[in-house]
Parts: structure tokens; C-alpha cells; sequence
């Protein structure tokens, strides 16, 4: 080595001189220079953090994997019959019934009046509705489905015949 040459600093003493520390060496570090390990002091013994770690990430991990809809529900069913009093074409594939409904038992209360419901037709909605028997005028059965508990559709029609 050229003693005459400069190779940059060298110290000998294991002291950092005053010019070695960077500047911002006193300043906390950004969000963006921490990493995971870093989130917990490092005094805490391994099986803590990992504890820790695993109580933090229970919620997101015990949701119930269900959709909303399909979690517990239960329904009251009030069987009785439907007098059709129009029907008309939908988007697509789908029919408008408007209908009275009387229930079987009339104690059981639910008496409907012009109520419209969309039925998925399989193929033209009108000649879909001749072929299943719905016709204006016509009685045909239907069983109202009255929420009771959860978070499903709170009234449900269904058409035994046409499905």
C-alpha cells in the first residue's frame, strides 16, 4: 500500500469517530424501514410472539367461511293457494306473476293481494307458463315462507308445480 494514496477513511480503533455515524442515525425509523420482526421487542422469548401472533390473527381466521344468507336461518311455512291474476315477460329468461294469496287455514293469517313475484322460466317465460299449468285466472298451490330467524330473504313464495 502507497502511504501517499488515499484508500478512503480507515480507522484502527473499534470507536466510531463522530464522522462514521449517518445523520439520521438518532431519528426513529420510518414505517417503511421496520420489518415483521421488529413489531415485538425482542426480550420476549419465541413462543410469546408466536402466541401473540396467533391471538391476533383469530378473528380473521374463525369468520364463518358462509356467505351472508346462508348461515342458520328458519322459516314459518303457511301452505295455501294462489289465484293468478296477471302474468307478463321479464328480462330474458323470466316471468312476472302478480297473484292473490289465501292460505290454507285462514287463522294462520297471511292473506296476500297483488303480489308480484319473478319465476325463472326455463325458456320463453309465456309458453314456459302454458306448459307449467299458470294461467290468469287460474288457482294454483303456493306455500309463503315467513322469516323467523337469520339473515335470509325475509318472505319467500314457492310454486310446488312450477319448479
Amino acid at each position: 500500500m502507497d502511504p501517499n494514496k488515499n484508500y478512503g477513511k480507515v480507522y484502527s480503533s473499534a470507536r466510531m469517530s463522530r464522522d462514521m455515524v449517518p445523520s439520521n442515525a438518532c431519528q426513529s425509523p420510518t414505517p417503511s424501514d421496520r420489518s415483521v420482526r421488529d413489531a415485538f421487542p425482542r426480550y420476549l422469548p419465541g413462543w410469546l410472539r408466536i402466541l401473540v401472533w396467533a391471538l391476533a390473527l383469530l378473528p380473521v381466521v374463525s369468520c364463518d367461511p358462509r356467505a351472508p344468507g346462508e348461515g342458520p336461518h328458519e322459516y314459518k311455512t303457511t301452505p295455501g293457494s294462489a289465484t293468478v291474476r296477471a302474468l307478463a315477460a321479464g328480462d330474458g329468461v323470466t316471468l312476472i306473476v302478480t297473484f292473490d294469496f289465501r292460505p290454507a287455514d285462514p287463522a294462520a293469517g297471511g292473506h296476500c293481494e297483488g303480489v308480484k313475484e319473478t319465476l325463472a322460466a326455463d325458456g320463453p317465460p309465456l309458453e314456459w307458463a302454458q306448459r307449467k299449468g299458470i294461467q290468469v285466472g287460474k288457482e294454483i298451490p303456493c306455500v309463503r315462507k315467513d322469516r323467523i330467524r337469520g339473515t335470509t330473504t325475509p318472505l319467500v313464495w314457492e310454486f310446488p308445480e312450477s319448479k
